[in-house]
């Protein structure tokens, strides 16, 4: 609660680089979504829902950062590209993936925990 999300584009002329930070500014305090925006400097925050998960894209890929976590979410082919645009309340989200058929709207829904466990060798 009390979260706004938004956008930073900058250029540096000295060196000819430019980007986008994604940011939320909570409580008076401006946040960076994901802890690599330093070095990684294509983050785009598109939409963020009540509990904090942001969704956007990463470069080319649709992304979620979630609790300081970047989530790079599935579907998209190797060289393809793809957004990730709204978040409802479940943590479901839409976007779009491109495949080599063309661009498809692509829904990520959030699912249950999927304990590891450990294999046992059979007697």
């Amino acid at each position: 609660m009390g979260e706004v999300a938004g956008v930073s584009v900058w250029y540096d002329p000295a060196t000819g680089r430019d980007g986008i930070h994604s940011f939320r500014w909570q409580h008076g305090v401006l946040q960076p979504v994901s802890p690599t925006y330093g070095s990684d400097p294509k983050h785009r925050l598109f939409s963020m829902n009540v509990r904090g998960l942001g969704v956007g894209e990463r470069g080319s890929q649709p992304t979620a950062w979630d609790e300081g976590v970047t989530l790079d979410l599935p579907g998209v082919v190797p060289g393809g590209r793809g957004q990730a645009f709204a978040v409802n309340s479940r943590g479901d989200v839409v976007g779009w993936v491109g495949t080599p058929s063309g661009e498809h709207a692509a829904l990520w829904r959030r699912g249950p925990a999927i304990p590891a466990v450990a294999a046992v060798p059979s007697p």
